[in-house]
């Protein structure tokens, strides 16, 4: 796939794409959310460069996108917990579950029977063991409800102490 250097610098659209990929173009733009393909917004159109897609198909990551999505890196992790609303009109006992996937800048929290009660918008208390490293307590709000295999509420903290932050830091590494 070598080629000239005028063509690697080649700016592609994303139908061009779709067809050099020969996938349809609503996969080129969940590559493009995904991250896993580099592209830039033109007033309301997507552009490649060829460099970026041939990079993708050799699994290689050019500098252009190999810039982190997320503020802060996560792992995937199955620790215990507690999670609460801190509605008084939503008050219940507090579910508990575990800590799926952790950041510095939130949570995927699932459990086994949830009854949905927890809205997106809703301002949480959260409990979960962080093993070696002690317990963490956080407030936060839920971001994201997800019902599909198990209840899942992905959480957004706010205020996170720093104590907590850099237990979460040590923890991710």
């Amino acid at each position: 796939m070598k080629t000239p250097d005028n063509e690697s610098k080649k700016v592609m659209s994303a139908e061009e794409v779709s067809q050099f990929l020969n996938v349809p173009r609503s996969t080129i733009y969940d590559l493009t959310r995904s991250g896993k393909i580099t592209g830039a917004k033109v007033g309301k159109h997507w552009r490649y460069l060829r460099d970026d897609v041939e990079g993708y198909l050799r699994g290689i990551q050019s500098p252009s996108s190999s810039r982190e999505r997320r503020k802060s890196p996560r792992i995937n992790c199955r620790l215990s917990g507690k999670l609460a609303s801190t509605l008084v009109e939503r008050s219940k006992s507090p579910q508990e579950g575990w800590v799926a996937n952790l950041s510095e800048g939130g949570v995927l929290f699932l459990n086994q029977m949830s009854d949905g009660f927890l809205k997106v918008g809703d301002p949480v208390s959260l409990c979960f063991d962080l093993e070696d490293q002690g317990r963490i307590e956080a407030k936060g709000r839920i971001v994201h409800r997800n019902f599909d295999s198990h209840p899942a509420y992905g959480i957004k903290f706010r205020d996170l102490p720093d104590e907590a932050r850099a237990q979460i830091r040590k923890y991710v590494g």
